[in-house]
């Protein structure tokens, strides 16, 4: 059966809108939202994307229908105004 989900067979560009510190006692970390500017993934696929460029992220959001999202950054690794380009990962 061919696979019809054509939003996994893309490339996403996304940018980075605002990152703000999120940390408390117990953890360090930042709240970054983005906005997707080019691709149409859905919230599976956004999730495995972001899986795959970066180190540690948690607590993954995105509604496709508004192409916004949000996500913790435990690595620190994200910046305001970083575009980020990623590609389906290879079979």
């Amino acid at each position: 059966m061919m696979d019809t989900n054509l939003s996994s067979d893309v490339e996403v560009v996304l940018e980075i809108t605002t990152v703000a510190n999120a940390g408390n006692q117990f953890v360090e970390a930042n709240k970054v939202q983005f906005k997707v500017v080019s691709g149409a993934p859905d919230e599976d696929t956004m999730k495995e994307y972001l899986d795959q460029i970066s180190t540690s992220i948690t607590n993954v959001a995105y509604a496709a229908d508004t192409k916004c999202g949000v996500f913790y950054d435990l690595n620190f690794e994200y910046e305001m105004g970083d575009v980020r380009k990623v590609s389906p990962p290879a079979d």
